[in-house]
């Protein structure tokens, strides 16, 4: 019974003690610690307004684990728990356990001790100067680069040489303002008498040691920062994207290639980091400053932070030229063949073939059709951190196309321009063969013979052949004034044969219109035969058209020559019995006029009815 009762009372005990520590309160967690926990995050996950909240309940979540894994610790290290029954659903994390193979049985108090003084003797990091140095460092390089790369972002493309120049004209003007301000204030501390308290001569190699590792740490994390910052510009999960480089597609040496070659950008970018890290490599140490002495810091950037960023942008870049090189290659299957020997020969060998005219078309269409493509192409391509502008590639394959359409057009146009100057010559001769004057009937036969044969050439074909190649030469080439001359030549064919043909159409539109008038005539009787039959009708005396009756009678004599003139036109001109008459009449004509008598007489007896009809008309 008593053993129940003192069980009772631990478990009591140690409930109530319990209670009493978790109820003390807790130093809360410091906030610079949330904020380098927050640090761990990646930066795309915190930003942004809905991301906000839940920044902020992580770290209250944060806090709330803290405090309750610090009411544990506290209670686990003051009370230990009983081990008795009522207890043992008090389950506690055990404490963190001791490190193993650590003896410490050996007292360290004495070698601590050693080890304290000695360093306070070499790095003199407690000094007041050296706080001091420490501010001023602070100061001048807690958000100072030497470049601002935040700019980088917002200007318009550029090209790596420009980027170079930049960084290095930022270097050194940053460099000048270190020196004129920080280093500065450095020395004007050090040329102070209070610079010097509590260090005795012994010890002055030590703490100027001391202030050149000081002032070397400084400036390497500066450098060290600015080179991190260039990286982070090429960063894929930064949202800003990298900065845009200017390159182009030109060619040169019958190829496509970059300018500036992709080797060469790499290199240009690569180069940027190494500037980076020689600026500031000139310092002098305060002692030698203070001395007269040429000695300088050691401000070197460390050799992993150079491998590390070289490392990275290069595979960073080579990320970002995956789209250019598709867009190279796509390029250059589709259009290399212009500039690489392939189109040359395959011209070659077309010139040496023998090709139609519609075949040579068709050819000269296609790199017509590529010419057009290529220009209509986007000028300029955009990728993420290349501006990648086409227009002199465009304007040298255009060229090329061009060039490779004009040399068959040119054949062509030779072909066509002989072939012209063969029917022209062959006109002439027409031309010079009518010019003629017979000088016997035998002539006159075989003159109109000839023209009649020539008029007779089925070349319909031909012509309208002639027509189209004209029609595709005007479209697509500009001729010489020695052509144009030609094609004038050729109206003036047109006109001569056009000569020769009138006298028939004449005499055929003679009779047409006197057949339009003999139907007019007609209805002109049928009408006046309808108003007797009503002057009958209605009692009244019967009207006397007596026009139409002078018209009938003076019309009919120049019917009769008509048609007379027609007949012996087809029928009668090669008459053997009429062949003296009328090569007599010719030749008696031809002296004084050298017109033809027919075109005469139909001419003469057109006028005379056109004056009848105006006459007739008037007296109406």
């Amino acid at each position: 019974f008593r053993l129940d009762i003192r069980k009772e009372f631990f478990t009591e005990n140690y409930l109530f003690l319990k209670e009493c520590v978790l109820r003390n309160p807790i130093a809360p967690i410091q906030h610079q610690w949330l904020m380098s926990m927050l640090t761990l995050v990646p930066q795309s996950l915190t930003e942004g307004k809905d991301r906000q909240p839940l920044v902020e309940k992580l770290l209250v979540e944060i806090m709330e684990e803290y405090e309750k894994s610090m009411r544990r610790f506290v209670v686990q290290s003051i009370l230990i728990k009983p081990d008795i029954k009522g207890v043992e659903d008090e389950e506690e994390a055990p404490l963190p356990s001791l490190p193993v193979g650590l003896d410490f049985s050996s007292p360290w108090h004495m070698s601590f001790t050693r080890a304290k003084s000695k360093i306070l003797s070499k790095l003199h990091i407690l000094h007041p100067t050296m706080i001091s140095l420490l501010d001023f460092g602070y100061a001048a390089f807690f958000d100072f680069l030497l470049v601002d790369f935040s700019s980088l972002r917002l200007k318009e493309p550029i090209d790596c040489e420009s980027l170079k120049t930049d960084v290095s004209l930022s270097c050194c003007k940053a460099e000048e303002k270190i020196l004129i301000t920080w280093y500065q204030r450095v020395i004007n501390l050090f040329t102070q008498n209070e610079a010097l308290n509590s260090v005795t001569l012994d010890q002055l190699d030590s703490f100027y040691n001391c202030v050149a590792v000081l002032m070397s740490n400084q400036v390497k994390d500066l450098l060290t920062r600015t080179v991190e910052a260039y990286v982070k510009l090429f960063d894929p999960e930064d949202r800003n994207g990298p900065p845009l480089f200017k390159m182009e597609l030109t060619l040169g040496d019958q190829k496509i290639e970059f300018y500036p070659s992709l080797q060469d950008l790499e290199e240009g970018i690569l180069c940027i980091a190494n500037h980076i890290g020689q600026t500031l490599q000139n310092i002098q140490t305060v002692r030698s400053w203070l001395m007269g002495d040429t000695a300088t810091l050691d401000t070197e950037l460390p050799k992993h932070v150079l491998e590390w960023a070289t490392s990275t942008l290069k595979k960073r870049i080579r990320d970002n030229l995956e789209g250019p090189k598709k867009y190279f290659e796509k390029c250059v299957e589709k259009y290399g063949w212009l500039v690489d020997g392939t189109a040359q020969a395959r011209v070659e060998r077309f010139e040496a073939e023998e090709h139609s005219f519609d075949e040579y078309t068709a050819l000269i269409d296609e790199f017509f059709t590529h010419k057009k493509e290529i220009l209509s192409l986007p000028e300029v391509a955009y990728f993420p951190m290349i501006y990648l502008n086409s227009e002199d590639l465009k304007q040298g394959l255009a060229s090329s196309a061009n060039t490779f359409a004009k040399v068959l057009m040119n054949r062509i146009v030779a072909n066509y321009r002989e072939e012209n100057e063969k029917i022209c010559r062959e006109f002439e001769a027409i031309k010079e063969r009518a010019l003629k004057v017979p000088e016997t009937t035998e002539e006159i036969v075989e003159t109109v013979a000839y023209m009649q044969e020539v008029k007779d050439i089925k070349d319909l074909l031909l012509r309208i052949k002639c027509s189209r190649q004209l029609f595709y030469f005007l479209d697509n080439f500009l001729f010489d004034p020695e052509d144009i001359a030609l094609n004038a030549t050729h109206d003036d064919v047109r006109a001569f044969s056009y000569y020769l043909s009138r006298p028939t159409i004449i005499l055929f539109q003679y009779v047409a219109d006197m057949t339009t008038l003999r139907k007019r005539m007609q209805e002109a009787d049928d009408t006046i035969a309808i108003i007797n039959k009503e002057e009958v009708l209605l009692e009244w005396k019967m009207g006397e058209f007596s026009a139409l009756q002078i018209l009938k009678t003076e019309m009919e004599p120049y019917q009769k020559l008509f048609h007379l003139i027609l007949k012996w036109q087809l029928t009668e001109w090669m008459d053997e019995k009429d062949k003296t008459s009328q090569c007599k009449t010719v030749e008696e004509k031809r002296g004084e006029t050298k017109a033809n008598p027919i075109i005469a007489m139909c001419t003469s007896v057109l006028e005379q009815i056109k004056d009848f009809k105006v006459r007739k008309g008037e007296g109406c």
